[in-house]
């Protein structure tokens, strides 16, 4: 009911009532009495000094003095608890949310490794909510906000108490990489791969592995608090600590990106020697649990079709399943939009190289946090609405896994697809061929194109094209 008030006398440190409904009559009923109370100091203090007279100059000196002390005392407990009332509305800027980051910066074998901390102290969780809906989202995107994170936050707040609140992630930069391009494999360089089957998304059963984030390259969660709700928004929402990170960052501050600048947007003008793949990638990696899934039938645009005489899904409680995880590593990275490039048609050398360089960072990030059991999931990552090419994006995902000997597991693909670009991907002598390859086969067979420029690349429409990805390549 009560809330301190921070700069005042001790007396009001915990006078503020915050209920409204409670406050506002409460506030008038003792501003009326501090009134009275001023009059009743008012007369005593006149009595005694023979101003007045009649009935009360004839009260004894005591009880003159004592409506004028007293009613001065009260006057001022009164006249101070109503203003309180009246002015601390809202709590105190000192009560106000607040979080700060440090960081810490390492660089070992060419990984540039960035450690975040925020903290956070007088996390209200109004403001937090305020906050969730400020861009005011679709009515169904408010429900699912509804059935998932406002239950967590109720949770979370439950067992909160006091305590400071402090998340870590990290980002990191591969700054060694392009001499990885040339690196020639060795007969154990092989790689390792399984296709989890079409229309499987994750399940994070896998606690401890890394799981990759489709994420926007300029926010953080890309449209997770508007209307958006592809692979990465629903992250947001499954996992409320990405939510919770998300405003915290925000907060304090500060952004997270997956890349230091637009990805790739600059790549025309990186030609001859700096076409080495140096645009910074910095993926970074979030350690979270899962709090809820999300049933699929809500992905994309269904819950605000309006077009063609649709109507949104109804949003439904039993589409979100309280499903707890083990702590998993959620790795951002950004892939290339092809709708922002209209007059480009192929992937360049350097669009390559920065998407592998992003899956390669992810890889060995998941080599260090299992040493013996390195696993990274992941699946058509750019593949969308960017009109990436799953064919090519695949390959890449495969080829990082061989150069770092990570177990790669690939969600809505078929297994038979992905061992055959396995195999594929296993030809080459060095990463640096495989993308030469991936280039030159581009001006053969229109298949390894970005799908957004071209219809014909949708392999689960043309399975023919996966018949021998290695006809037609020179290795040499």
């Amino acid at each position: 009911m009560f809330e301190p008030v921070s700069g005042n006398s001790g007396c009001l440190q915990k006078i503020y009532i915050k209920n409204d409904a409670i406050r506002r009559p409460v506030t008038v009923v003792t501003g009326l009495t501090a009134l009275a109370t001023v009059a009743l100091a008012v007369i005593g203090g006149l009595a005694y000094f023979h101003v007045i007279g009649g009935y009360l100059g004839g009260l004894s000196h005591i009880t003159q003095l004592a409506m004028l002390g007293g009613g001065a005392v009260a006057a001022v407990a009164l006249i101070s608890f109503t203003t309180a009332q009246l002015y601390r509305k809202q709590p105190p800027a000192a009560m106000q949310p607040t979080a700060a980051i440090t960081k810490t910066e390492t660089t070992v074998d060419g990984t540039k490794r960035t450690t975040y901390t925020v903290s956070m102290e007088n996390f209200d969780p109004k403001a937090f909510t305020s906050w969730l809906y400020k861009h005011n989202p679709h009515e169904n995107k408010q429900a699912v906000f509804q059935h998932t994170l406002e239950v967590e936050l109720k949770n979370f707040c439950e067992g909160l108490g006091e305590a400071e609140i402090v998340r870590t992630w990290i980002e990191t930069e591969e700054v060694g990489f392009p001499s990885t391009l040339e690196r020639e494999f060795s007969e154990e360089d092989k790689c390792t791969a399984q296709g989890e089957g079409m229309g499987k998304y994750y399940d994070y059963t896998h606690g401890g592995q890394v799981y990759v984030d489709f994420a926007n390259a300029n926010v953080f969660g890309g449209g997770w608090r508007g209307n958006g709700f592809v692979q990465e928004e629903i992250l947001f929402v499954e996992f409320f600590e990405l939510a919770l990170l998300a405003y915290m960052v925000d907060l304090a501050g500060h952004k997270i990106h997956p890349t230091r600048k637009d990805p790739l947007s600059t790549y025309q003008e990186m030609v001859g020697d700096e076409c080495d793949g140096t645009l910074k990638q910095t993926p970074f990696f979030v350690p979270a649990k899962r709090s809820y899934q999300v049933d699929g039938r809500l992905y994309g645009n269904r819950l605000q079709r309006t077009r063609q005489g649709r109507k949104p899904t109804k949003v439904e409680a039993n589409d979100f399943v309280k499903k707890p995880s083990e702590e998993v590593y959620i790795a951002g990275i950004a892939a290339r939009n092809w709708g922002q490039y209209p007059g480009n048609s192929q992937y360049t050398e350097l669009d390559l190289v920065q998407h592998l360089q992003a899956l390669y960072g992810v890889c060995l990030e998941a080599r260090k946090k299992n040493v013996d059991n390195p696993e990274v999931h992941s699946g058509q990552w750019g593949c969308g609405v960017f009109g990436g090419n799953v064919l090519v994006m695949t390959t890449l995902h495969l080829l990082a896994g061989r150069m770092t000997g990570v177990h790669m597991h690939m969600y809505d693909m078929d297994d038979q697809f992905v061992q055959k670009v396995k195999a594929f991907v296993d030809l080459f002598e060095t990463p640096a061929k495989a993308i030469a390859e991936i280039v030159e086969l581009q001006e053969k067979d229109e298949h390894w194109t970005p799908a957004l420029k071209n219809s014909k690349v949708d392999f689960k429409k043309n399975p023919q094209i996966l018949s021998n990805l290695s006809q037609n390549v020179d290795v040499d």
